[in-house]
């Protein structure tokens, strides 16, 4: 009976863990950004080297968005894995990864070697654990391929390579209407936090004029990343908007336009995916609040991770 006890407090301890982890993913830090009009692509503050051109007229809905890029802690509880490449204890110098003094915490450290593909299935499964309706919906595999499904273990192994054949379907993701789950920002929605929102900011990067005020970047990053919110936020209380890890945005890439926009969600084209904001391995240009940047959706890259919003 005493042994049988102690198995039991063993589970039961065991499942305190888990429930703390899990606990960790769902309380996901959120602030409310307020909607408002602002001009996509213009060049703010004292630091800036120009637009990014044609600027256009945004007016855009409020939504939240994640306080901290998502982080490894966050990505272990939902998903089960440490897909990064900074574990800790490593920095990155000459092509190489060489030992990083002091060790660091790797649960705060900004999730990297993620690809846009990877961020849809995050976003559903930790919205399936918030209880919200996951927000994506992809086509089913065959024999049901005219359906559609928000269930990432219905959607096959995730592409890998600009020429699997899946990637047609992957794609093809859609938002589903009403949904209240987790998603990525739209570049519009991306770039005007990343301004102050309606605060009236007129910086260059995320907070400051001062690039190393708020943004970790290949000057000052010390070959790696940092572990979240250690640099001052912006006027909206965000963090590390500017540097540290390039967001994966909503958006496929295309060229600006000019005209006005209600709540953009950018080019039809299905080619290369946005990231907005910079690195620990960028210049420090790169972390202006205006800079763009793009890939392959399938890429895993130790320079980019994500920031999630909600409606």
């Amino acid at each position: 009976m005493e042994k049988k006890l102690r198995i039991i407090a063993v589970a039961a301890i065991i499942g305190l863990i888990m429930a703390g982890c899990n606990e960790s993913a769902m309380a996901m830090e959120m602030v409310r950004v307020e909607g408002g009009t602002f001009e996509l692509g213009r060049e703010l503050g004292t630091a800036g080297s120009g637009d990014t051109t044609p600027v256009s007229t945004v007016t855009l809905t409020g939504f939240y968005m994640g306080k901290f890029s998502v982080t490894q802690g966050e990505w272990y509880d939902v998903m089960g894995s440490w897909p990064s490449s900074f574990t800790g204890d490593n920095a990155w110098s000459g092509g190489n990864s060489i030992p990083a003094t002091p060790p660091f915490n790797r649960r705060e450290l900004p999730v990297e070697q993620v690809s846009w593909y990877d961020m849809i299935v995050f976003a559903n499964r930790l919205s399936a654990l918030r209880g919200l309706t996951p927000a994506y919906e992809l086509p089913n595999v065959m024999p049901n391929p005219t359906s559609w499904t928000t269930d990432p273990a219905t959607w096959g192994a995730v592409p890998r390579t600009w020429d699997d054949p899946e990637r047609a379907r992957w794609d093809a993701v859609r938002i589903r209407v009403g949904s209240t789950g987790y998603r990525l920002p739209t570049e519009a929605q991306w770039e005007f936090a990343a301004k102050g929102g309606n605060r009236g900011e007129t910086y260059t990067f995320s907070g400051s004029n001062d690039v190393d005020e708020v943004a970790w970047h290949w000057g000052n990053s010390g070959g790696r990343t940092r572990e979240v919110g250690r640099l001052a936020p912006n006027g909206l209380g965000i963090y590390d908007m500017s540097g540290n890890v390039w967001e994966w945005v909503w958006d496929w890439w295309g060229s600006y336009t000019s005209e006005e926009k209600v709540d953009p969600t950018g080019a039809s084209s299905r080619s290369e995916c946005v990231f907005r904001g910079g690195s620990w391995g960028s210049l420090a240009v790169s972390a202006r609040s205006v800079s763009r940047g793009g890939h392959w959706p399938c890429i895993r890259w130790f320079n980019a991770g994500v920031r999630l919003v909600r409606p």
